[in-house]
């Protein structure tokens, strides 16, 4: 007995670890998945190259009317770009397409874009995704992309399960749509070509408004929920990469960062 409790201690300890890595691999999988579905949009679009913006804001200066962003955290805001693309030509002094592969729901704003310019226009497609919408007038190209778009801001609060989550806010919404539970602080870093060479040559922790000209990343630096918190375990403060200091419990919460590449061709 005195041999075969300390092997089962141990057995039990080291069960126990390889159970809190995998769970922390999980989950910080799953985050990195929704943020490249959230945000690598926020970028260029198309062949025009229209320069647009995102916004970064802390908690003093939250867009939306109920304050329910976190402590500690910041948001995004920017211009969900494409998801749902469709090629189009012309026909008849009018665009013709088909959105096959994506359903628009009823999305009425969509992103006009050719070589030559970019435009918003209204339309409603039919239940099949085919459109059939007015030339308009500054249009010079008889095809390129159209795409879905939508002023959306990101940002931090209490989820339905009473953990703090990711949630999202759209123009086209009126209710705000919860993304992922288990996020207990965020940061966003844009990372930016300054020189006009199409690399990254800045990364910068002040908050604003940045183009998508320069655009070229965004750098997302997060803790997370990984299990279920017991007892009252020590906490470890960390300051972030600006400089604000956010606590976390090791034994269920770690700290993650995500290099995102924004832009879609």
């Amino acid at each position: 007995m005195s041999i075969m409790v300390p092997i089962q201690r141990f057995l039990v300890h080291s069960q126990s670890n390889q159970q809190n890595h995998l769970a922390k691999f999980q989950k910080r999988r799953i985050l990195e998945t929704q943020f490249d579905a959230q945000w690598r949009r926020i970028g260029k679009f198309g062949c025009s190259g229209l320069s647009r913006s995102i916004v970064i804001g802390s908690e003093s200066n939250f867009p939306l009317s109920n304050k329910a962003s976190l402590f500690g955290s910041d948001w995004l805001s920017g211009e969900d770009v494409g998801q749902c693309v469709a090629e189009f030509h012309g026909e008849s002094h009018r665009l013709i397409g088909e959105f096959s592969d994506c359903a628009v729901g009823n999305r009425t704003q969509y992103r006009l874009d050719v070589c030559s310019g970019s435009s918003l226009v209204n339309m409603m497609p039919d239940n099949t995704g085919r459109f059939s919408i007015a030339l308009p007038v500054s249009l010079t190209e008889a095809s390129g992309l159209i795409a879905t778009s939508e002023l959306s801001v990101w940002y931090l609060a209490k989820s339905r399960s009473g953990l703090n989550g990711l949630w999202k806010k759209s123009d086209a919404n009126r209710v705000a749509q919860e993304l992922e539970a288990g996020i207990a602080y965020i940061a966003f870093y844009p990372l930016l070509d300054t020189n006009g060479d199409g690399h990254a040559n800045l990364i910068t922790r002040e908050y604003g408004v940045f183009s998508t000209d320069q655009l070229i990343a965004v750098w997302v630096e997060y803790i997370y929920l990984f299990g279920h918190c017991a007892g009252s375990a020590p906490h470890i403060d960390y300051r972030s990469f600006r400089s604000k200091n956010w606590s976390y419990q090791p034994s269920c919460e770690a700290l993650g960062g995500y290099l995102l590449p924004v832009g879609v061709t």
